[in-house]
Order: structure tokens, then C-alpha cells, then sequence
């Protein structure tokens, strides 16, 4: 009767090795994702931060004249330029004091471009200048970006990490299934096989394996055992034969 014993797939060397590995490599590459998240986000974060600065900047320059003369149409013109920039969200131009409305656009779902009540909300990054005239202050804009670029760059992103993770792992597990059953699986499997015959008294067992490895010096080594134990059966039953 047959001893060897008929391993569960999951506590196969294959299983264990190959899962070892695929969490490795998970890991790894989760956590360089993870930096790499936080270092697209910082850098878009700052971008939009420094759009808004310049932006803010140069339109309270180009106000100065147009808001000093009350010349509202240049004013509009101005701000639906700025507004070309996807960016830029929403602009808001106020008299001195930040209170009256002097003109405002924002930028609709659709993409177009429309006075504004000067009411904006959502989550966007807000930076005010003063707009002077001869040193001497007579409104402010406000610019207002929106982070939706950068919160679609970052899905993206992360769907193309985890697309990564998926196709390696994927090849990772081909690759090893293919390598360890050829390498490993195969090698061993053979010497159960001849080891669970030669304890059933099968001492003209065979087991070729041509590898340089640990599992060719194990396969030389059960050679040599196998030779012992048919020299010691061999005396053995010399030695009953001349009791006899």
C-alpha cells in the first residue's frame, strides 16, 4: 500500500513560494506607489498654487488702467482671457474696500464662460491681490483654481498602478508556476516518488536528475543512500543465508 501523502494544493512549496513572493512584490510596489502619490500630489498641488500666484499677479497689473478708468468692458475682456487658462476656475474684482462687486466670471460644468455674482464655493484654491494706481489701492481680484486636473491625474494615476500590480502579479505567477515545476516541483516529486518505493523494498529505483543546484546534490546524495541500503540488505541476508 501506498504511503505518500496527497498535499493540499495551498501547502504545496509552490503555493507558499509563489504567494510569498506576489506579496512582496505587492507590497513594494504599494508603497512606491504610495510615495509616488504623494509626490504627484504635492507637485500638482504647488503648480496650482503658483498658477494662482502668477495669475493673481499679472491681472491686478493689467487692471490697473481699466478699473481706474471705470472702463468695465476691458475689465471683462481681461478676466475671459485669464479664464482661457482651464485652470482658473472663477474670478472675482472688487472695489477697494472687498465688499462692492466690480466684475466677476466663472467658468461654467460645460466650459463656458459667464458673469458671475461674485459667489464662489467648492473646493478651490483661492489667492487675492490689490490692484494699485500710483501706489495707491483702488480694488482687488481674486483668482480661484480648481484641483480637478490634478484630482483626475492622480486617479489616474492610481488605476495604473493598481493595472500594474494586477498584470505583474499575474506574471509573476505564470512565470513561477512554470520555473518552480521545472526546478523544484518536478526534481522532488521524482524523489518522493523513488523514496515511498524504496521504503516498500524497491531498491532498483532510478532518479536522473541533471542540475548543479541544492536539488541535484540532494538527488546525489539519495543515490548514495540507496546504494548503502542495498550493501547493508545485501549483507543482511548473507548473513541470515549463513546462519542457515
Amino acid at each position: 500500500m501506498s504511503t505518500s501523502v496527497n498535499i493540499k494544493w495551498y501547502n504545496t512549496i509552490r503555493a507558499k513560494v509563489i504567494l510569498t513572493i506576489v506579496i512582496t512584490v505587492t507590497l513594494i510596489l504599494g508603497l512606491a506607489g504610495v510615495f509616488a502619490y504623494k509626490y504627484i500630489e504635492q507637485r500638482e498641488q504647488s503648480g496650482l498654487q503658483e498658477l494662482a500666484d502668477v495669475s493673481a499677479t499679472r491681472l491686478s497689473r493689467h487692471l490697473s488702467l481699466p478699473m481706474w478708468s471705470l472702463d468695465r468692458e476691458q475689465v471683462s475682456e481681461l478676466l475671459t482671457a485669464e479664464l482661457a487658462e482651464r485652470r482658473v476656475s472663477a474670478i472675482v474684482v472688487t472695489d477697494e474696500d472687498g465688499k462692492t462687486l466690480f466684475a466677476a466670471k466663472e467658468r461654467l460644468a460645460d466650459g463656458s464662460i459667464v458673469d458671475s455674482a461674485g459667489t464662489v464655493s467648492g473646493n478651490l484654491i483661492n489667492v487675492e491681490r490689490e490692484v494699485t494706481k500710483d501706489n495707491q489701492p483702488i480694488g482687488k481680484v481674486g483668482i480661484f483654481v480648481s484641483p480637478t486636473s490634478m484630482l483626475q491625474e492622480l486617479k489616474q494615476f492610481g488605476q495604473g498602478v493598481l493595472g500594474t500590480l494586477l498584470v505583474l502579479n499575474i506574471i509573476i505567477i505564470l512565470v513561477m508556476v512554470l520555473v518552480l515545476g521545472r526546478l523544484l516541483i518536478e526534481p522532488l516529486r521524482k524523489l518522493s516518488v523513488a523514496a515511498d518505493r524504496i521504503s516498500r523494498g524497491d531498491m532498483n529505483q532510478t532518479v536522473f536528475i541533471n542540475s548543479k543546484d541544492e536539488i541535484g546534490n540532494l538527488a546525489d546524495n539519495f543515490g548514495r543512500m540507496q546504494n548503502s541500503l542495498k550493501v547493508a540488505m545485501r549483507r543482511l541476508m548473507q548473513k541470515s543465508a549463513n546462519r542457515a
